[in-house]
C-alpha cells in the first residue's frame, strides 16, 4: 500500500474552504484520489516492508440492464404463423322497407351481402445468438472462497442478458422506426421536413402558421409557449384516433383506437422540456400535464454527442410501397412522439434457449445463448408522427 503523507494539502484546503486564500491554490490530487490499475503491482506493508498486502474485498459490477419498449413485447406461442383478418368495409345503411310497404309489392329478403374481408400473414422472424465460455478450475486461485467464485459467474452471465436485453431493446426500437418512417414516406412523400400532414404531424410548422411566427428548430424545446401547443396537438389527437375514421391509417380503412389501446413513445427531450417549463409553473398541472406515455431518450441511436439532433432521428430502408420487391431510405429527424394503435406494432414469439457444450480437454464450457422474436407493424392501424422540422438551407 502506498501512503503518501497529505498534511500540506490538507491545509491548503482548509484554507480555501474558510476564505483565507484570495485566489484558488492548485490542488495536486494526483497521489490521494486513487483511479486504480488494471494490473496489480507488488504493494508491501508500511511496517516490515516484507508482507505483501491481499485483496480482501472484491466488488463484481454486475447491475441488471432493464431495457425500454416493454410495452411493445406481447404473447407467445409454440406452433405456426399469425393471421390477421379484418372488415375493409363497413355495411352501408339502406331504406328500412317496413315504413313504406306498398300493396301487391313483394319484398326481397333472400339477397346476399357479402362481408368485405382481407387478412395478412406475417412470416418473417428475427434470431440471433450470443456465445460465452466459462471456466471454474482455473480461476480458483483468484478467490477466497466458493460464493466469490459463484458471483464471478454470476456477472458473467449477467452481461450476456445485458447483452440480449440491449438486442432487444434495440430491434423493438426498430421496430417503432419502421413505422415512423413508413408513416411518414405514406403521408409526406418527398419527404420534405419543412411540410406537414395528416399522420405526419409538424408540430412546429403548425406552431409558426398558427401564431404568424418564425420559431426557429434548435429553440423550440426551450420555448415554453411552443411546448404547451405541443401538448394541446397531441392530447387532441388522442381524442381523434379514438373516432372511427379513415385518416389516420395507411390503408385508407374505417379505424378507431380506443384510450386503452392507445401507444404513445415520447422523446424524453420533450417530456423533460415540458415538465420543466409547464408543469413547474402553474397551478393547475393537470391541464398542462403531458398524456401517459413511455418516453425514450434515441430513436435509434445517440452519436457520440447525445444531442437532440441525433437522438430524434432515424436512418433506415423499408419496403417501398409504390415499387414491389424494392427498398427506400427514409431518414427523418425531430422526431418527438409517435402515437399509434396496440395492434399497429409489436413483439411476438420472444424466445430463450441456452444450450451448451462442455470442452473435456481444456476444462471449460460453452455456452450458447439463442434469442428469436417476431417484429411486426401494421400499416392498416392508427399511427401518427409528431416531429419539428424546418427548410434546410
Amino acid at each position: 500500500m502506498k501512503w503518501t503523507q497529505v498534511s500540506e494539502l490538507v491545509n491548503d484546503v482548509t484554507r480555501e474552504m474558510i476564505g483565507e486564500e484570495a485566489t484558488l491554490l492548485t490542488d495536486d490530487l494526483s497521489n490521494v484520489v486513487d483511479v486504480g490499475n488494471e494490473v496489480l503491482a507488488e504493494s508491501y506493508d508500511a511496517f516490515t516492508k516484507k508482507l505483501l498486502d491481499r485483496v480482501t474485498r472484491t466488488i463484481f459490477v454486475d447491475r441488471k440492464y432493464t431495457g425500454a419498449m416493454a410495452k411493445l413485447r406481447r404473447d407467445s406461442w409454440e406452433f405456426g404463423i399469425k393471421q390477421k383478418i379484418y372488415m375493409t368495409e363497413i355495411p352501408e345503411a339502406v331504406d328500412d322497407d317496413s315504413y313504406k310497404l306498398v300493396h301487391g309489392n313483394s319484398y326481397d329478403d333472400n339477397k346476399f351481402n357479402q362481408p368485405a374481408l382481407a387478412s395478412k400473414f406475417y412470416q418473417q422472424a428475427a434470431s440471433f445468438r450470443v456465445d460465452i465460455s466459462v471456466t471454474e478450475k482455473q480461476v480458483r486461485t483468484a478467490f477466497s472462497n466458493r460464493n466469490e467464485l459463484n458471483s464471478f459467474v454470476s456477472m458473467l452471465f449477467n452481461a450476456v442478458d445485458t447483452s440480449i436485453e440491449l438486442k432487444l431493446e434495440g430491434l423493438a426500437k426498430a421496430a417503432v422506426s419502421y413505422l415512423i418512417g413508413s408513416t411518414v414516406l405514406d403521408d409526406i412523400p418527398d419527404l420534405d421536413q419543412a411540410k406537414t400532414g395528416v399522420k405526419a404531424v409538424n408540430l412546429l410548422k403548425l406552431y409558426n402558421d398558427q401564431f404568424q411566427t418564425t420559431l426557429a428548430k434548435k429553440d423550440a424545446l426551450y420555448t415554453p409557449d411552443f411546448i404547451r401547443f405541443s401538448v394541446l396537438v397531441i392530447s387532441q389527437y388522442l381524442d381523434k384516433i379514438a373516432t372511427a375514421s379513415t385518416l389516420f391509417n395507411e390503408g385508407g380503412l374505417l379505424r378507431f383506437t380506443p384510450r386503452d389501446k392507445q401507444m404513445l413513445i415520447m422523446s424524453s427531450f420533450l417530456k423533460s422540456a415540458a415538465n420543466v417549463y409547464l408543469q413547474s409553473e402553474t397551478f393547475h398541472e393537470q391541464y398542462t400535464a403531458l398524456p401517459m406515455s413511455e418516453s425514450i431518450a434515441n430513436f435509434q441511436g445517440t452519436g457520440s454527442a447525445f444531442d437532440f439532433d441525433t437522438a430524434s432521428s432515424i436512418k433506415i430502408e423499408i419496403k417501398d410501397p409504390t415499387t414491389p420487391g424494392q427498398n427506400k431510405t427514409v431518414s427523418w429527424g425531430g422526431i418527438l412522439a409517435v402515437l399509434f394503435d396496440y395492434d399497429a406494432c409489436g413483439v411476438d414469439c420472444e424466445e430463450r434457449e441456452v444450450t451448451s457444450h462442455v470442452n473435456a480437454g481444456a476444462r471449460f464450457t460453452n455456452y450458447f445463448y439463442h434469442q428469436e422474436a417476431r417484429y411486426w407493424v401494421d400499416t392498416n392501424e392508427n399511427a401518427v408522427v409528431f416531429f419539428i422540422g424546418e427548410a434546410t438551407t
